[in-house]
C-alpha cells in the first residue's frame, strides 16, 4: 500500500478543482483545521458518503509490555475513532 502526502492530495485536487494549488491548500489546511476545532470541543464530524470522525475519551488501565512482560500503567487520555460509511465501505470492498 502507497501513501499519498499532503502535497500530492493538495495537487490532485487542485486538478479536478481547476483551482491554484495554493487556494487548494489554504481550503485544505482551514478543513483540517475546522476539524480538529471540532473533535476538541468534544463533537463528532459526519461526512457524508465518507465516514464519521469522533473524539473518545479512554480511562487509565493496567497493561503489560509485550516484549518484556512488564506490567505497566497506561494513563487515560483522549482520541478520536473513524467509522467508515457504508456507501464508502461498499465501495471499497466492491
Amino acid at each position: 500500500m502507497e501513501k499519498t502526502s499532503m502535497k500530492q492530495l493538495i495537487e490532485s485536487t487542485a486538478l479536478v478543482t481547476k483551482t491554484t494549488q495554493k487556494q487548494t491548500e489554504e481550503t485544505v489546511r482551514a478543513f483540517i483545521e475546522e476539524l480538529k476545532l471540532a473533535l476538541c470541543k468534544g463533537n463528532a464530524v459526519t461526512i457524508q458518503g465518507f465516514g464519521t470522525v469522533k473524539p473518545v475519551h479512554r480511562k487509565a488501565r493496567k497493561g503489560h509490555n509485550p516484549s518484556t512482560g512488564e506490567a505497566i500503567n497506561i494513563p487515560e487520555h483522549d482520541t478520536v475513532t473513524f467509522s467508515v460509511a457504508r456507501t464508502f465501505k461498499d465501495l471499497l470492498n466492491g
